[in-house]
């Protein structure tokens, strides 16, 4: 089964991609940063087909992990050429469930049917949770973005740098799995080890510059959650205003309320899109996105900061 809806919503930006919408009963998803809560919310309004406890959601049977969003479906263009806020969420199969015949001649209604998602109560459950996502990004006045979700996630992918550039300066003994070798980080590892210790002043000294860098991108990022927290919250006071009553004859007061809530609706629209950069990444110049962008090494699987990244895995090696 394989479900692909792309779209522009009035005034929210967002590519909803459901390549494979169920194939299982594990929830997993992948979205940029400014749709975590509108993810949260609505999986946690959507009662789940497995009921071991009466009453518990969709939200309650997840482990509330949203990857970054990577490559190899129709969002690819959304999100890391034109800067939209895009979204791939689907049930995955777990390790005791029927195996999913992606892209064969198995893959149909039958097996589907039969094996994959009897009575389609999944499916049921996934139309649900996108129609909500869909519907808070169509119908609120107020997109339901947070500006502070961006903030605080693009400091967990730039103290992840950090660790990295840490352990090439201290570098330990790696254990190294054969499952593990397809994930950017133990790749970086892996040839982190590689070396015992700087072995001149150039290489020390590019060290040192590295890592002024990264302080000063996280002194931005600090001035970056202080402001989109301040957007949040001026959101949520123009939210309670326009659930007050408002007079018919304070119409002034309506137009003033009017136009705030525009310019917060722009302002969370073009967030996403401030982080294109026209040249595009190094010897990738199609990927605008200066954060997002499938992982160098790992195919369709997503990595942050590539450019931070790469410099690193050059000067480590």
């Amino acid at each position: 089964m394989v479900v692909t809806l792309s779209c522009l919503l009035s005034h929210a930006n967002l590519d909803q991609n459901t390549d494979v919408s169920v194939r299982g009963t594990y929830l997993r998803t992948s979205a940029a940063p400014l749709l975590d809560n509108i993810i949260h919310a609505a999986t946690a309004a959507v009662l789940s087909p497995n009921q071991t406890i009466p009453g518990q959601t969709v939200h309650d049977l997840w482990d509330k992990k949203i990857n970054t969003m990577g490559s190899g479906s129709d969002f690819t263009a959304f999100q890391d050429f034109a800067g939209i806020p895009s979204l791939d969420i689907g049930f995955d199969s777990g390790p005791d469930e029927p195996v999913y015949h992606y892209h064969s001649n198995y893959d149909s209604f039958h097996w589907m049917e039969k094996f994959g998602d009897p009575g389609f109560v999944y499916h049921r459950t996934m139309a649900q949770v996108l129609g909500l996502i869909t519907a808070q990004l169509a119908d609120l006045p107020i997109i339901s973005f947070r500006a502070a979700d961006y903030a605080r996630a693009l400091g967990r992918y730039v103290q992840k740098v950090q660790d990295k550039l840490d352990d090439a300066l201290s570098p330990t003994e790696i254990e190294i799995s054969t499952a593990s070798l397809a994930n950017d980080e133990i790749y970086f590892e892996l040839r982190g080890s590689t070396r015992s210790h700087l072995t001149t002043t150039t290489s020390s000294s590019s060290a040192e510059s590295f890592k002024t860098s990264l302080h000063r991108l996280h002194k931005s990022l600090d001035k970056l959650a202080a402001r989109a927290t301040a957007l949040d919250a001026h959101a949520d006071d123009l939210d309670q205003k326009l659930r007050s009553h408002i007079p018919w004859w304070r119409w002034p007061a309506k137009l003033r309320l009017g136009h705030e809530i525009r310019k917060v609706n722009t302002k969370y629209k073009f967030l996403e899109r401030s982080f294109l950069f026209d040249e595009g990444l190094d010897g990738r110049p199609w990927f605008k996105h200066v954060v997002f962008a499938p992982g160098l090494w790992t195919g369709y699987a997503g990595g942050e900061f590539q450019v931070l990244i790469l410099f690193l895995c050059e000067w480590a090696c």
